[in-house]
């Protein structure tokens, strides 16, 4: 098994990920040009051409975020792929939740009973939510609206897994409260 130290002289992004590691943007500037079409690749194959853009976007963004957690005991772009594929399989569990939970076919939409109705309540429903506090909001939105679990929502939160129950809660309270 190779030393830290020698592994990161053979890693070919070894100074860069130690100067954005310090906050170096225009380091992590050339991590991404050297490591971005392989990621992109990776992001194609995994999405078959779906939010491509978007899912490439968050992986880097939480490259940057997560890059002081890198030890550097494996290559930079090897530790960038693993970050890859478990971002781009969340995505894809997002997706096929909200898929799902989706009608995109016009024929049975335009054959649902009391469209005009089912318009309206939509319109009431979605400005109940933008009234709610932005806490509660957030924590509705991303559990009702995105399909995140309690567990996930407390970690892209920062607040504890009860707390995300509790605004959950509140937030339903309150929309039943306003929609009556």
């Amino acid at each position: 098994m190779r030393s830290r130290s020698r592994l990161s002289e053979g890693d070919p992004d070894g100074a860069d990920v130690g100067l954005a590691k310090a906050g170096d943007s225009e380091a992590f500037g050339r991590l991404y040009g050297r490591n971005v079409a392989r990621i992109n690749s990776l992001t194609e194959w995994m999405l078959h051409g779906v939010e491509v853009e978007d899912a490439l976007q968050e992986i880097f963004v939480r490259a940057w975020d997560k890059l002081g957690l890198f030890d550097e005991k494996a290559l930079f772009s090897t530790w960038l792929h693993r970050l890859a594929v478990n971002t781009l399989l969340r995505v894809r569990e997002k997706r096929g939740r909200w898929d799902e939970r989706h009608v995109n076919d016009e024929v049975a939409i335009n054959a649902m009973p009391g469209k005009s109705e089912t318009l309206q309540m939509f319109t009431d429903i979605e400005n109940a939510v933008r009234n709610l506090p932005q806490e509660t909001r957030d924590v509705f939105v991303l559990h009702d609206y995105e399909g995140y679990k309690h567990v996930e929502i407390s970690e892209l939160l920062d607040i504890p897994v009860g707390t995300s129950r509790w605004q959950l809660h509140s937030a339903r309270m309150t929309l039943r409260k306003n929609l009556q």
